[in-house]
């Protein structure tokens, strides 16, 4: 709680940086640069966090040209999608949430990750993820991009499936 506390005091210190997405004042170079800005230290946190204990365990499975082919390939589709809507948008979450997603796709189903607090099979993340991007979606929320979540986690999922499986599958 006191995580979460600090990072809305962190709001009112935090500059806004230029790369954000958006689509009103829009640059082609704001696809590739929203997801490394962040609107304050605690969404960076959490995003890094994230970003390190996933990407990590993919770059293992497939090496770094891999792991950054599919950043970019997340990060980019969910800029995309979030044309549609518009707004501004920054963070790495739909890029991240590709990650997992692309991560879960492609390993055994008794394979456990540690997602922050929770203890979880790594083939129930991508079902609870999209869930909750589904739910904010319908419900909808100005301070969260729910179609950059889906649209990442989606993508990780079928790159994972087609790709990563692949992959693995040569290897062995």
């Amino acid at each position: 709680m006191w995580l979460a506390s600090i990072g809305c005091a962190m709001n009112y210190v935090w500059p806004s940086i230029a790369f954000q997405l958006d689509t009103n004042n829009y640059e082609w170079w704001q696809l590739l640069t929203y997801s490394f800005s962040h609107s304050n230290p605690f969404h960076l946190l959490i995003n890094l966090t994230g970003i390190y204990s996933f990407g990590c365990a993919i770059e293992e499975r497939t090496g770094t040209p891999v792991l950054v082919l599919a950043w970019l390939l997340f990060s980019t589709i969910s800029g995309i999608v979030h044309f549609i809507p518009g707004g501004v948008v920054e963070g790495a979450s739909g890029a991240l949430l590709g990650l997992i997603c692309f991560l879960a796709a492609g390993v055994p189903s008794t394979m456990k990750a540690d997602f922050y607090f929770f203890k979880l099979r790594l083939r129930v993340l991508p079902v609870v993820i999209i869930s909750v991007s589904l739910v904010g979606l319908l419900v909808g929320s100005n301070s969260i991009a729910h179609d950059v979540h889906l649209a990442g986690a989606i993508t990780g999922w079928l790159a994972g499936k087609f790709l990563l499986v692949r992959h693995i599958s040569k290897q062995q």
